[in-house]
This record gives structure tokens, sequence and C-alpha cells, in this order.
């Protein structure tokens, strides 16, 4: 009987406790929307915002880039569920090694949206070295087009020729290796989120003062988005190819810089990636769980209601249990009579 009481005891407390529940903060709720609740871009200079007023290198987050405008339009914020890491200069192999950096897998692990601008530096790194060979200098020390016309000649152009035929098919293969490691790396880390690849663009479609780099540049960057769409479905890294080349074509002069030599996007540029990328992502829905906390916002009187009932129900528990323990002891005793 004395180890009965303190358990009895023990229970009414529990019981009593249980009755006067702490203000949850509320239950988990499932909403869904059409635009992204974290997103991320990789990538190169062109997802950077390279060139655009007001354009830092790290953080990518001063300029009018479009993934910038992106994450403005969709509220999300900067270093917090949006995160734009994005390396100017970027090639393949670059974000893929990239993506064992911590940071970087963690924010795509965390993204529901993860948009790719890369290739680019791909082909122009053999587009470089092919210059450099044929002027038989570093390219860095030309300063302008027509210097590099007075410079290759006959010789020159035609040696500049071999070398992008033999080098663009192995940048186009390493390519292709790279961007399988880099989808299917990222459909590992995250299988749930939808990631989006950008075709390349060509800036050099007008380029009439030297053209074999018009006829070379045009085959390669074809070779080029010809693996970007021919991979879209693989099945260990899918992805949603956004054709900016297509809204691009026909309009390198409006949309690029090449006019100053330059040829990343212009700020008319990244308004046309944004709306097409903007167009894709908010045909999806992406949902989340949130806590509903419309139980913490109830009236003052409703929550003296609760608070009255939670005492009564209490006090109830616990007058049974009182009658319960007086039952057993009385019982007790009559057998001790």
């Amino acid at each position: 009987m004395k180890k009965l009481i303190p358990l009895l005891f023990s229970l009414m407390f529990a019981i009593s406790m249980l009755t006067f529940p702490a203000n949850a903060a509320g239950d988990l709720v499932e909403i869904s929307q059409n635009t992204p609740f974290y997103m991320t871009a990789l990538g190169d200079s062109i997802a950077a915002g390279y060139g655009l007023e007001g354009y830092e290198a790290d953080p990518c987050y001063t300029c009018r880039s479009y993934a910038n405008m992106l994450a403005e339009k969709y509220e999300l914020v900067a270093e917090t569920n949006y995160y734009n890491l994005a390396v100017s200069g970027a090639t393949s192999t670059d974000l893929l090694n990239s993506l064992k950096n911590d940071n970087v897998s963690r924010q795509i692990k965390n993204s529901d949206t993860i948009i790719i601008s890369i290739g680019g530096n791909d082909m122009l790194h053999v587009l470089y070295n092919a210059l450099g060979e044929a002027l038989g200098s570093d390219i860095e020390n030309v300063t302008s087009i027509d210097q590099v016309i007075s410079s290759l000649g006959l010789g020159g152009i035609a040696k500049f020729s071999n070398a992008l035929k033999e080098g663009m098919p192995l940048a186009v293969e390493q390519f292709e290796a790279n961007l399988k490691l880099i989808t299917s790396t990222i459909k590992r880390l995250n299988p749930n989120g939808i990631v989006i690849i950008q075709t390349i663009y060509n800036p050099l479609e007008n380029f009439d003062q030297l053209a074999i780099i018009k006829e070379l540049s045009e085959s390669a960057i074809n070779d080029f988005n010809k693996v970007i769409t021919d991979n879209a479905d693989n099945k260990d890294g899918s992805y949603i190819v956004c054709d900016i080349a297509a809204e691009f074509s026909g309009k390198a002069d409006e949309l690029t810089r090449i006019g100053e030599f330059d040829i990343h996007p212009n700020e008319a540029g990244h308004q046309k990636i944004y709306e097409i990328l903007d167009k894709e992502i908010t045909s999806h829905t992406f949902t989340t769980w949130i806590i509903d906390t419309s139980a913490s916002n109830e009236s003052q009187a409703g929550k003296e209601a609760r608070a009255y009932l939670n005492v009564m129900t209490g006090f109830f528990y616990m007058l049974v249990i009182s009658v319960a323990i007086i039952g057993v002891i009385f019982i007790k005793k009559m057998k001790e009579l």
C-alpha cells in the first residue's frame, strides 16, 4: 500500500500536466505556389552579371543580373533563401569541382530551383588558345579585332582554323562528360529540385570582320547546345532546357556588348533572359511546409475559455483518481477488521 499511494499521486500529477499544455506554436501546414521558396544560380560570368553596372565578382548581388531580378520578383533574400554562386570565367570543369564545396552542396540541397549557365568558357578557351597559337603570342596582348586581322595573315588564318577544328571536338566531348557529372551530382544532392540549364547564345553571329571566326563559332556553339539538349532527359540527371540561344538569334547586336568587343549580355540581354526563365519557373508548382500560427491568434475570451476547460478537466481526473485512492484504502481497512 505504501508503494501504491506514491504511484497513484505520480499518475495524478502526470495527468494534470497533460491537461495544461503550453500554447503550441502551431501545426505544420503544406503550402504551394508558382514561385520558388529557395533558389540557387550556378555557372559563369553570364549568371554572375559581368559587365553590368554595379557588378561585383563576390558577392554577385549588386547588379541587375537576370538571376538577381528573378530573386527580387520572387521576394527571395540574398544569402538567406537565394544564392548566386556563379563565378566569372568558370568552365564546366570548374563548376563540377565547385560541387565538392560544402557551401555549394548545402545550397543545392536546400533549393527547389537551380539555374545554370555554363559552357561558353569551355568554347572560348579553345578559341583563345587557337588565336594565340596562330598569332604566336598571348591573346591577352591583343587589344582589338583589327590587330587580330592584321597580325594573322593568310597563313595565320589557316593555322587558326586548323587549331579550332582540332581543339573544339575535344572541348565538346569534355563538356558533355562534365555536364553529365554536374547534373547527376546535383540530382543526387537534391532529387526533387528543378534544374534549368540555359543554351549558349551566339554573340558573333554578325562578326563580319573575320568570317572564319563567325563560321567556326557558330558551328561550335551548335555542337555545345546539342550536348545540352540531347542530355536533358538523362535518367541520372535530368534537367529542363531554357533555349536562350533561340531567343537571342538575330539579336546579338541588340542584346550583347559585342559592339564593344564584349560577348556578355547587356541590360536588355539580362532582361530577356529573366523573362525566359521566369516564364519557365512560374509554370511549375513549388511546395513547402510552414508552421500555422493561427491558433496563437485566438481571442482573449477564447484563451480564457480554453484555460478554464483545461482546469476543469484536470480537476475531474484528479477527483476520479482521489476517489479511487480512498476506495483502495477503505477496502484495505475493511480487510484488516
